[in-house]
């Protein structure tokens, strides 16, 4: 009796173990949300080489088509192409061709800007590696990146910022030139402040920031002891808010106020260009006790009444 019930329970010992075992392979097997699914990888795989020949062979126009629709820096952000933008982009990778690249797939959820819940053929993937240039006279290696995402079943890419760089290349005219006229500003007859004074120059440290000089004047014959303004551009993907109700900010009846400074990026990307300005003034108050609120502008444009 005593030598059956021993073998008994070896048996379902031999059996937990065996069960344990699998659940951890099974475990170690599934794939988690940030992991790159291995059936997707023959594909990333050609399709690079695709991107990396045509780069070698000069066949822009199909690397035009490989770049997609959209855009990707290396933590995130998509931004849908415009002609202009693809064409610059295209001209600045023409001036130092990736021919090669030996990469590895970031996975990681430290290393994903995607939300987890994505599934895995919608994600945009960070391949990372050393990549072989081309230029007039030798080929040159360095680490570099793409950025890799699918759509309808095909693999594109976002190249490195390429076009990201300072203002350094710009001309002194260029960097020099007062942009006022890029600056769209929301206003009505009947509003109480107005934006005056404007001035835009190009940051002299990064050339997709703009330096954004004004004054407010008060059109009304109360004194104002508090308002806000904010700046925002057309993409609407941004803005920079400011309030106040500090006395060195009051404006006396029909005076104008100090000078305000804000910098303001107008882009990601050289090649995407600039995107005009906003400047509104959203609220007023008066020593009186009154207010105003600006009104809502028809379908997010700014107000013209």
């Amino acid at each position: 009796m005593r030598s059956h019930f021993c073998k008994n329970a070896v048996l379902m010992l031999a059996a937990c173990l065996a069960l344990v075992a699998c659940s951890l392979n099974c475990a170690s097997q599934e794939t988690k949300p940030w992991q790159f699914p291995p059936e997707l990888r023959p594909s990333l795989d050609a399709r690079v080489n695709l991107f990396l020949s045509a780069q070698a062979d000069g066949r822009w126009d199909y690397v035009s088509v490989l770049l997609g629709g959209n855009r990707r820096g290396y933590f995130g952000g998509s931004l849908r192409f415009t002609n202009a933008h693809k064409a610059c982009l295209v001209s600045t990778m023409q001036k130092l061709p990736m021919i090669a690249f030996d990469y590895t797939i970031e996975e990681s959820p430290l290393a994903s800007s995607e939300i987890l819940s994505t599934p895995a053929s919608k994600r945009w993937w960070r391949l990372v590696g050393e990549g072989t240039f081309q230029t007039a006279t030798k080929t040159i290696k360095q680490k570099t990146w793409l950025t890799a995402y699918r759509d309808n079943g095909d693999w594109f890419f976002s190249p490195p910022d390429i076009d990201d760089m300072s203002g350094s290349q710009l001309s002194p005219d260029e960097r020099l030139k007062d942009r006022k006229d890029d600056v769209d500003l929301a206003t009505g007859p009947n509003w109480p402040l107005e934006v005056v004074d404007v001035h835009v120059f190009i940051d002299p440290t990064d050339a997709k920031v703009r330096n954004i000089k004004f004054r407010l004047h008060n059109r009304t014959i109360l004194p104002v002891t508090r308002y806000g303004y904010k700046i925002s551009d057309e993409h609407k993907e941004g803005s920079i808010s400011f309030g106040t109700g500090a006395q060195k900010d009051s404006i006396e009846p029909n005076g104008t106020s100090h000078e305000f400074h804000e910098d303001y990026p107008v882009s990601r990307y050289l090649c995407e260009g600039d995107a005009r300005i906003q400047i509104q003034i959203e609220n007023v108050g008066f020593a009186d006790g009154t207010e105003w609120s600006a009104p809502e502008p028809p379908q997010g444009k700014p107000s013209k009444e």
